[in-house]
């Protein structure tokens, strides 16, 4: 295994700049018959990397009582069958199986398989570590799971091994980001198995099944194709061990005869799928769910069906082929395409009118988690840049953790309890073995490290067991971010406590209580009843400083002052006013309806502004039609709101300032607001959710403005690009009838409403489902609890537990109400900061405040521009680096960041830059292999790149939302 990585990560560098582009895709191709109709079988199967039961138990074929499947057993088998016949063809998806199965297996089979690969007779699709979720995870999650599968298939393949085709047929919807992705990596086409059920049938009927997708209006195009049958094989066509379909029997000398008939079923169901395409060119999917675990019963029967259509339909010419064979086949056409501009397929409804729009909030913690995760391993990838400890091995297993969890029934949330339990172990795993890898490489630093040091991921519940048990500690923010910044740190603790930034410096904290509903959590251990609240201010930029922290004597002089409080019941007597206004001489103020406990307006500029904030709940129904972890299917008694007059408390510091609100027993929040700063901070909790009444229920918050939107409301694409949305608009769908669900949208990190005077902008700390169901309002699911499946496969409820009770969520929304001019601004800079900011880590020290050494270090070399970001900063070798540039803002997004940037690469760095080479996004390809994808024709265009005039790197110039990938040399 060693010795593999090894291999794996050493020879990436060679194989990463290699200027060919590879052809093996469209080698082995079947010879196609343009006079005829051309039926193409895509052998194939689909393995979920995870669903039913482990992605470890599906790999080895284990509990079989609790589903089928043994992916290492479906690519022997196929192995043996290409062997058998030259005339075969397959293709492969979900990289991280073929990991465990080469890992596994001798040179002799791994031999056959480069052949197969070099000769075309066996195909990668997709190439990324999993099939992703296109609606929840951010989009360098997308871009990091792509790029790990494709480096492993590049190391082990060579250019072979680098797919041309995106295999996205199981996912729930299709976002914008994910095509331009795509595209970006040098992908020819992309084939979808899921459109909204509406679309499909249009598209069907006009033969526009196939189209050039451009899913940005100022973006690449990509070839999408969706396919007619999910991808699963015509009806009665299965010839699967675990399928009940007759085999072709041909032999007319032996009982139950059948190929006359059997090859006019397939001859009729090919002529009904060809007539939704619009050429000569049709593909049948023949494969399902885990098939091909006895390979030899579907290929028998393929080559029967080949020999025979052939034989006796002489307008038909049946082949292998492979949806690569099959895009050249159509690209050699010359066919003009219908487009698909600017939209994406969202949401995603099945053919009996229900919505697949609750997955994008369900298991709301699991999301969480893979946020936090994944803003670990962004900082730990450019820690080990700048750090001679670096381990590719420990890398590469916090890199696979975060990749399997971007799978479409992991992140999703759309799989059994106990595989949503596995994903979070081998998170914790992962999170595990990152602590290792910071402490070391702080110790490299010069850091007098005593033991290793801890995320306190618990800090969320007001819960970390180094400030509870230990009386000196040292914090230590690690800034990914290019830029120098101020960090907010909460501190639990149980005894007074005082921060330092050198031995006669301290820094002033604000004591605030922790709310009674946080101390009440299931499964909370912790005596902390106060958090220790400081902005850690001037973290350098990509670098780290350290904080120390000790108790004081109960004797001696507070360094922080106790909050005074203002109590709030309905039940006594009102405040001698109606409206509590709060805030600071700069930064936004609020005011606080004292009647109905409520926020009510917004002061922002010297403007008041109306925005009124509360909670509600949509009950599930118990029929067929409810929801479940997939589909959102509310009941006709619509959105019930909780009561709108909670029980408050206001929690005033020098440097914040809190509003305790009560809503219910199982509902309750916090509002911050900090000195300063332009957000308003909402710290929602929801659960153990009352089942008392026996109703589902998913909770939703709701902010309402009296913004003019005309039904028009904005969300996120994967943390990019914003979309329009419109209430109740469909595009090219039919018989579509408004429904609450059908207005839901998934939500990364941010959604907005504006009009010409204001924008409301909220953002999340991890995906969500949203909406804007009235005019001037956002509203965002946060928690399901549900009691009936939604007949979508998992035969279980959504019904989270822990500690015996219904889970608690607990989680962050940031609330910009702001002039038009100022929204880019703020949004960007903040949403870079919550998904990919800073990172604190806390070690136990025996050393006193005079004993201890202040450490402010920045990595960079020179400045960086305010609206570029270093995305990803990896190390590949000793002397290589890869190296991801991103513009943070959109197209006319900013008067002064939404221009073209040009950046120094050389100044980014302390060593001396030997060479830049540009590559594909993902990493592994020249950028050339982008440039010369396939050109089709539409609407009068062509998708032709032209080559951008650029500066020589390493001067490079950035567009507005433009990400750029380099390989960059240092010298020895």
């Amino acid at each position: 295994m060693e010795l593999l990585w090894g291999v794996f990560t050493a020879s990436y560098l060679v194989t990463t700049v290699r200027a060919a582009c590879s052809d093996c895709a469209y080698r082995g191709c079947h010879k196609v018959d343009n006079s005829k109709l051309n039926i193409h079988l895509i052998a194939h199967t689909h393995d979920d990397a995870g669903w039913l039961k482990t992605v470890d138990q599906y790999y080895y074929g284990g509990t079989q009582n609790q589903a089928a499947g043994g992916v290492q057993y479906i690519i022997d088998s196929v192995i043996g069958e290409l062997d058998a016949d030259e005339n075969r063809r397959f293709i492969l998806a979900e990289t991280g199986f073929l990991w465990r199965w080469w890992n596994d297996r001798g040179e002799h089979v791994r031999h056959k398989m480069r052949k197969f690969l070099e000769s075309g007779r066996l195909q990668l699709v997709a190439g990324g570590w999993v099939m992703s979720d296109e609606a929840t995870p951010h989009y360098t999650m997308l871009i990091d799971h792509m790029s790990l599968g494709l480096r492993f298939l590049k190391d082990i393949f060579g250019d072979c091994g680098i797919p041309k085709i995106a295999w996205q047929i199981d996912p729930f919807g299709h976002s914008s980001e994910q095509g331009e992705q795509f595209a970006k990596m040098g992908f020819d086409a992309v084939f979808f198995g899921r459109i909204n059920q509406d679309e499909y049938l249009t598209r069907r009927d006009k033969r526009e099944m196939e189209m050039i997708w451009r899913p940005y209006k100022d973006g690449s195009t990509i070839f999408t194709g969706v396919l007619y049958n999910l991808y699963q094989p015509p009806d009665g066509l299965c010839f699967d061990v675990s399928c009940h379909d007759e085999p072709i029997m041909d032999n007319p000398r032996l009982h139950g005869y059948n190929m006359e008939r059997r090859i006019a079923s397939f001859v009729n169901s090919a002529r009904t799928w060809a007539d939704a395409y619009q050429t000569n060119h049709v593909q049948l999917t023949m494969g399902g769910d885990f098939h091909y675990m006895v390979a030899s019963s579907w290929f028998v029967n393929l080559d029967k069906i080949i020999k025979h259509v052939n034989e006796r339909y002489p307008d038909l010419n049946v082949i292998y082929s492979t949806p690569a064979c099959y895009l050249k086949a159509i690209n050699d056409l010359n066919t003009t395409w219908p487009a698909k501009e600017n939209e994406d397929f969202f949401p995603y409804c099945s053919y009996e009118r229900k919505f697949w729009t609750g997955y994008y909030t369900s298991r709301a913690n699991l999301k969480y988690y893979i946020a936090r995760a994944n803003n670990i391993l962004q900082v730990i990838k450019k820690v080990g840049a700048y750090s001679n400890t670096w381990n590719s091995f420990d890398e590469f297993e916090v890199e696979r953790a975060v990749a399997l969890a971007q799978h479409h029934d992991a992140i999703a949330g759309t799989q059994r309890q106990h595989v949503a339990n596995d994903y979070a172990l081998y998170l914790h795993e992962a999170v595990h073995r990152s602590k290792d890898m910071l402490t070391k490489a702080y110790r490299s630093w010069g850091e007098v490290i005593e033991s290793r040091h801890s995320f306190c991921m618990l800090r969320n519940i007001s819960e970390c067991h180094i400030t509870q048990r230990n009386r000196k500690f040292v914090l230590y923010v690690f800034n990914p971010l290019p830029t120098e910044t101020n960090f907010t740190i909460r501190i639990p603790y149980h005894h007074p406590i005082q921060a330092y930034e050198s031995s006669n410096l301290m820094v002033y904290g604000d004591i605030m209580p922790v709310p009674p509903s946080v101390m009440a959590i299931p499964g909370r251990h912790s005596l902390a009843k106060s958090e220790y609240v400081f902005q850690a201010n001037g973290i350098p930029a990509m670098g780290f400083k350290s904080f120390y922290v000790q108790h004081q004597n109960p004797t001696g002089s507070p360094t922080a002052d106790q909050t005074s409080d203002d109590y709030y019941n309905p039940e006594l007597p009102e405040l001698p006013t109606t409206e509590l206004t709060l805030g600071f001489d700069s930064g936004i103020q609020i005011v606080i309806n004292t009647t109905t406990g409520l926020l009510q307006y917004v002061i922002m500029d010297e403007a008041t502004w109306y925005l009124e904030q509360s909670f509600g709940y949509y009950e599930g129904t118990n029929r067929w039609t409810s929801s479940g972890a997939y589909t959102f299917s509310p009941s006709q008694r619509g959105l019930i709101r909780l009561p709108k007059n909670p029980t408050y408390t206001v929690h005033r510091g020098q440097n914040v300032i809190e509003v305790h609100q009560v809503f219910e027993s199982w509902v309750s929040q916090v509002i911050r607001l900090y000195r300063g700063q332009q957000s308003i901070e909402f710290e929602w909790l929801v659960g153990p959710i009352n089942l008392h009444d026996t109703a589902a229920k998913e909770v939703i918050t709701i902010y309402k403005t009296h913004l003019v939107t005309n039904g028009i409301f904005y969300t996120d694409s994967n943390g990019r690009k914003f979309m329009k949305r419109r209430r109740d608009y469909r595009g090219k769908q039919r018989n579509h009838s408004p429904r609450i669900e059908s207005n839901y949208y998934p939500v990364t990190t941010a959604a907005r409403i504006h009009d010409d005077r204001a924008t409301l902008t909220v953002l999340t700390d991890r995906a969500q489902g949203a909406s804007s169901n009235v005019d001037g309002s956002l509203e965002f699911m946060l928690q399901r609890r549900l009691l009936v499946d939604d007949n979508k496969g998992v035969t279980e409820p959504l019904d989270e537990k822990s500690f015996g009770v219904g889970i608690v969520t607990r989680g962050i929304h940031i609330v910009q109400f702001t002039t038009n001019s100022d929204a880019a601004y703020l949004h960007r800079t903040r949403s870079l900061a919550i998904t990919q900011g800073p990172l604190l880590s806390i070690s136990p020290t025996s050393r006193t405040i005079n004993q201890w050494q202040p450490a402010s270090t920045s990595f960079l070399k020179g400045p960086v521009p305010e609206n570029i970001n270093v995305m990803t900063l990896q190390k590949l070798s000793p002397t290589t680096v890869l190296l991801r540039l991103e513009h943070i803002y959109d197209v006319d997004e900013d008067p002064q960041y939404s221009v073209p940037t040009e950046v120094n690469i050389s100044a980014l760095f302390s060593r001396r830059v030997k060479s830049v080479k540009e590559v594909t996004l993902d990493g592994n390809s020249d950028r050339d292999c982008e440039l010369g994808r396939l050109v089709w024709s539409f609407a009068g265009n062509t998708t032709r790149t032209d080559k951008r005039t650029d500066l020589v790197p390493p001067l490079v110039v950035l567009e507005p939302m433009e990400i750029r990938t380099f390989v960059v040399y240092y010298f020895p």
